[in-house]
């Protein structure tokens, strides 16, 4: 058979384009590929990529910097991509680079503007005179049509756009994307044995500098897969192991795979105070995890079995924690609120109490009592992690929560309420009102900045750094702490010459519209009103939104389990649903969120408290 050496070279001459530059025309040319024995064949290559040394050089690099950047970081690319464009418009690389920005639309849910870019991309012409050969893989761009229909809910689409090309993507890079979109896709048309193979086809095929980064992909989302499919999963992955099928790759990711599911399952089961999952996880339990600490804990829950949520009327469930003085202060405060939000209500609510007795591992446990307890709305959050554990516990368990701290979450909000807004935003808030005044060298107390619970250094000795924000010129402080924090904080300075203007979040704002308080805090709702504590009007608002949500429930105890699955779903469907009148927000209720929504606007100690400004909707 003869073949046709010139194009053949050529063929190469595109691959090695990505990654040699100069030497891959030098190497050419030392095959013999001379405009005597290449013709027009040569030429037409020459025309295709634009054999500038320096065009090469800059997509080499732009492309390099594009897939080694995390989703949020590729944004800041788009500039140098689009001084690509137009810089070498005739360069059949041009529509790599049209792909690269129709992935930066995607990562900003800019779906419409993204197609754009890919039909851009599919209909580039080919410059005059160009082989055939030279026109760029469009199995890339087929990958890009697919992320767009995955995000705009075409998950279908998206996977028969990208079943067919499993193992026929030459670059690793583009590869490595292809199996991390193939992931997502099966997860979101929740075809989940399909979505644990394309998870093992992603961690074989990974790029050696990518390894770590797709298994950390990988064990973030396998908490998409529901127990009962994963545990499936890892019946089939010890069998495989059991058999040795495959190759050393696959055995090593069948391998790491196994275990990353059994722990994610161990998490799941503890979490959720589930004896049940616990049980019967332990005979699927990877060898090298049977001695470790979680499967010990794995054994005792499996041992202690697990409480049967119930339905006893109409009922609250209040979880309290107690490991710091600050959790504690907030939980008597949360439970004053609910309480005297509750005592009047007409039908009846009965609150349900428990504690995690100092022990934040015992939160499941006592989170699983409650639903045991009849509880069917739980109220959670006094400290950051305790906030995070109900969290995760109530979208498991599947038992609606009220949240009064804004603690991050990965996975959407299914079941959880959060009453609280994020303190990004309130510092925001006060740090934009603080500037405008001219104040630009801003310091922090209490969570994330100097500790309100300090002790000064000796006797006589102030707790708060009062020196260090001297010599740093500190001008404005944000403190986010109780009322008592910004008190002391407030004596202490009153001793400096020229005192930092003090602001307060809304956990101490109520001091502003007191005597000698600080001079900003943040208005929500009706919230300061006189003497009003944070968490005990989030109580009181947590009471109103549990006694609409529980209106019309029965008032007979209910223990059939799916009927008591039916009354938690509709007692989710109400708080999206319900309107009250609130004390820390000017709405009404969740308006079908998952986040209470409230306009933030800042309070000035030095005028009638009715007056504000820096308003933020």
């Amino acid at each position: 058979m003869a073949y046709n050496w010139p194009r053949l070279l050529l063929h190469a001459l595109r691959l090695l384009d990505r990654f040699a530059g100069q030497w891959a025309l030098a190497l050419a040319l030392g095959f013999g590929l001379t405009p005597a024995c290449a013709g027009s064949e040569q030429a037409g290559a020459g025309s295709a990529f634009s054999e500038s040394s320096e065009a090469q050089r800059e997509y080499r690099n732009l492309r390099a910097r594009w897939f080694a950047a995390k989703s949020d970081q590729r944004a800041r690319l788009e500039p140098d991509i689009r001084r690509f464009i137009t810089r070498y418009p005739e360069d059949e690389r041009a529509r790599s680079a049209s792909v690269f920005l129709a992935w930066i639309r995607i990562d900003q849910d800019q779906l419409d503007e993204a197609r754009k870019f890919v039909e851009r991309a599919r209909s580039v012409k080919r410059p005059a005179g160009a082989a055939p050969e030279l026109e760029l893989p469009q199995e890339f761009v087929t990958v890009t049509e697919a992320a767009i229909a995955t995000r705009a809910g075409a998950h279908e689409r998206a996977l028969v756009l990208l079943e067919p090309l499993v193992g026929k993507i030459v670059d690793p890079d583009e590869r490595s994307v292809h199996g991390e979109e193939l992931v997502r896709a099966a997860l979101a048309a929740q075809r989940f044995e399909h979505s644990i193979h394309a998870m093992l086809d992603w961690l074989v095929q990974a790029p050696p500098d990518r390894h770590d980064a797709v298994r950390h992909d990988v064990a973030r989302l396998l908490a998409r897969v529901p127990s009962e499919d994963a545990q499936q999963a890892l019946k089939v992955l010890n069998g495989a192991l059991g058999r040795g099928d495959g190759s050393a790759e696959m055995g090593a990711a069948r391998r790491w795979l196994a275990r990353t599911l059994f722990t994610d399952l161990a998490k799941r089961a503890l979490s959720a105070a589930d004896g049940v999952l616990a049980r019967s996880l332990l005979p699927l339990a990877p060898a090298e995890a049977r001695a470790s600490g979680e499967y010990s804990a794995l054994a005792r829950q499996a041992a202690q079995g697990s409480t049967a949520p119930r339905i006893a009327g109409r009922a609250v469930g209040l979880f309290l924690s107690v490991g710091s003085d600050e959790a504690r202060r907030r939980s008597a405060s949360l439970a004053t609120g609910l309480s005297r939000g509750l005592e009047a209500s007409s039908p009846r609510v009965e609150l349900v109490v428990r504690d995690d007795a100092g022990a934040p591992e015992r939160s499941a446990a006592a989170l699983a009592a409650l639903a045991g307890d009849g509880a069917a709305i739980l109220i959670a959050g006094a400290d950051d992690e305790s906030a995070a554990q109900a969290t995760v516990f109530a979208e498991r368990a599947r038992i609606p929560l009220l949240l009064v701290r804004n603690v991050p979450n990965e996975e959407p909000r299914r079941y959880s309420f959060v009453l609280a807004p994020d303190e990004a935003e309130l510092f925001g808030v006060l740090e934009a009102t603080l500037k405008a005044r001219g104040r630009e060298q801003i310091a922090r107390v209490g969570a994330g900045g100097a500790s309100c619970s300090a002790a000064g250094a000796f006797a006589g000795k102030p707790r708060f750094p009062l020196e260090q924000w001297q010599q740093e010129r500190v001008e404005a402080l944000i403190v986010f702490g109780a009322a008592s924090c910004a008190r002391d904080l407030m004596r202490e300075l009153g001793a400096t010459r020229t005192p930092p203007l003090v602001a307060c979040g809304l956990e101490c704002s109520e001091s502003v519209l007191q005597s000698g308080g600080p001079a900003l805090g943040v208005r929500a709702g009706a919230f300061p009103a006189g003497r009003s504590d944070w968490y005990e009007a989030l109580g009181r608002d947590a009471a109103a939104l549990a006694r609409a949500a529980l209106a019309d429930f029965p008032e007979q105890r209910v223990v059939d389990q799916a009927q008591v699955g039916e009354l938690h779903a509709r007692a989710r469907s109400a708080l999206e649903r319900v309107e009250v009148t609130l004390e820390t927000s000017d709405r009404r209720g969740f308006a079908g969120a998952h986040v209470l929504p409230r306009t933030l606007s800042v309070v000035d100690g030095a005028r009638p408290p009715g007056l504000k400004s820096s308003e933020k909707p």
